[in-house]
């Protein structure tokens, strides 16, 4: 078999006809804090079978796991099956898995598996990163404090120029003294 889409997204939908319609792909997950729980996703699969696929059933497994170790934070048993080829099209399996709650325990590089058969058939990386979220009260906080640091910059150098204008107007008085 050949794998011809494993994707992350937002919302996946799937047709009768097979046809897929897939909303906002990703591969980076952020929060500012651990654990997190990811909002809702979905998984689309498609393949597309090889000539020993025809009218074949697998049983394979869709996992998750973090990079670099065997530990399993999801496992998912599908059943893929292929039909019989027809004249001039392909046996496609597509699947379409919607999941509701994923709790992360640590930041890092996790990795979805499709595994038939003790292989790996194909793979897709997520990268859960830390970010520091700036409110909206602090985003508002600091632009009132810059407008405010620019107003006295603003009211400073008006003074200034109203003290040079009043010097060179006395230094003008005392030149028409002399």
């Amino acid at each position: 078999m050949k794998t011809v889409l494993f994707i992350l997204a937002d919302s996946t939908e799937m047709y009768e006809t097979g046809k897929l319609v897939i909303v906002g792909t990703f591969d980076i997950v952020k929060s500012e804090k651990i654990p997190f729980f990811m909002r809702p996703f979905s998984l689309a699969l498609r393949l597309r079978a090889e000539t020993r696929d025809y009218n074949k059933s697998y049983n394979a497994h869709i996992i998750l796991r973090k990079l670099g170790t065997k530990k399993r934070i999801l496992e998912l048993p599908i059943i893929i099956k292929f039909g019989m080829r027809k004249r001039s099209s392909y046996s496609n399996f597509v699947s379409v898995l919607n999941i509701n709650v994923l709790k992360f325990e640590s930041y890092g590089k996790y990795v979805f598996e499709l595994i038939v058969d003790s292989d790996v058939v194909c793979s897709t990386v997520l990268c859960a990163i830390k970010v520091k979220i700036v409110k909206k009260k602090a985003k508002k906080k600091a632009k009132k404090k810059a407008k405010k640091k620019a107003k006295k910059k603003k009211a400073k150098k008006k003074a200034k120029k109203k003290k040079a204008k009043k010097k060179a107007k006395r230094s003008a008085e005392n030149s028409e003294e002399e």
